[in-house]
């Protein structure tokens, strides 16, 4: 959805201004999504869209930032576009009233040392929780973390308080439109459920 407004020529800092009337807003999404309509390859899984790519399928693929730095350590990745990216934020919360305070204290910290986090970002494929740790990053996969320099330049916040209110008639109508669609080779995609429910795809910030 945020990338069918974006397509639009939409600036990322105002495509949830124009989701805002979400109706209205389908219009304009449905315009765009018929631009690639004859040109699109469902899969299940970043992996099937990465082998796509391989065997030339599929031009390019949406895939978590996860599953390319996967392709990285393994020592092929493909060409990256960060272009309007969607971040999203995962947290972590600790009730005030909980009995174990002191345990839940060091287990945040164990969780944001210095010699965690890069570890983190290595198997995850996401920028550091603290900007003090990405010293300590194997500079030859910046380009393949989501949030670090010009990577980041157009990415899109996931607005979650906007999905909570319209995510059930927009998934409907995107699935509407999605089976209609005939499978053709030259565009992979990650399916549309798990781009809501999918946690994997969250990014870390300071």
């Amino acid at each position: 959805v945020e990338w069918a407004i974006a397509s639009a020529g939409i600036p990322p800092d105002r495509i949830y201004e124009v989701l805002s009337d979400a109706e209205s807003a389908w219009e304009l999404i449905e315009k765009q999504l018929g631009r690639i309509e004859d040109h699109v390859v469902w899969v299940d899984s970043d992996e099937q869209a990465l082998r796509y790519l391989e065997s030339g399928i599929a031009a390019f693929a949406s895939v978590s930032s996860s599953a390319l730095m996967r392709e990285a350590l393994a020592g092929a990745p493909p060409t990256v576009i960060w272009d309007s990216a969607l971040h999203e934020m995962s947290l972590i919360a600790i009730p005030s009233a909980t009995e174990n305070a002191d345990l839940s204290l060091r287990f945040l910290q164990h969780l944001v040392g210095k010699n965690y986090l890069p570890a983190i970002s290595a198997e995850l494929g996401l920028g550091t929780a603290r900007y003090s740790t990405t010293g300590q990053l194997n500079n030859s996969y910046f380009s393949y973390l989501p949030d670090l320099g010009e990577n980041s330049g157009t990415s899109i916040w996931l607005n979650s308080k906007w999905w909570r209110s319209n995510a059930e008639m927009v998934i409907s109508k995107f699935l509407d439109w999605s089976e209609k669609v005939d499978s053709l080779q030259s565009l992979a995609m990650v399916s549309p459920a798990s781009l809501v429910v999918n946690a994997e795809q969250s990014v870390s910030l300071p």
